[in-house]
């Protein structure tokens, strides 16, 4: 399996300035190689992710074709990164991993207001 079989393809709202920061942090990282983002105002979905569940929530998509979206998508990409390895952890705890998609949902449907 080639380095470009194993990334991840982030799908996220392009008209969204802090989607569009959260990539933008992702292309200059050192991990960027790891992923694969796609403007989802610019690029074709695959099937499996509808346009409406796309413009309300970042998908990422692992090189098996497993969909994670909302805050596990956020996961997703922040266990590429070692220091960020503790968080993932946390935020895969029973209760935590419940409690934060009504803290990414709330996010998600203010993010057009947030400033960034």
């Amino acid at each position: 399996m080639s380095e470009n079989d194993c990334r991840k393809t982030i799908y996220y709202d392009g008209s969204c300035e802090m989607c569009r920061a959260i990539i933008k942090k992702v292309d200059r990282s050192k991990q960027k190689e790891k992923f694969d983002p796609k403007d989802i105002t610019k690029d074709l979905l695959p099937q499996n992710i509808t346009k409406t569940s796309a413009e309300k929530e970042i998908h990422v998509v692992d090189a098996d074709g497993r969909v994670y979206k909302n805050a596990e998508a956020i996961l997703k990409i922040l266990e590429e990164y070692p220091k960020w390895k503790f968080i993932v952890k946390v935020g895969r705890l029973p209760i935590i991993k419940q409690l934060l998609p009504f803290g990414y949902k709330f996010i998600a449907s203010h993010r057009h207001a947030i400033r960034v």
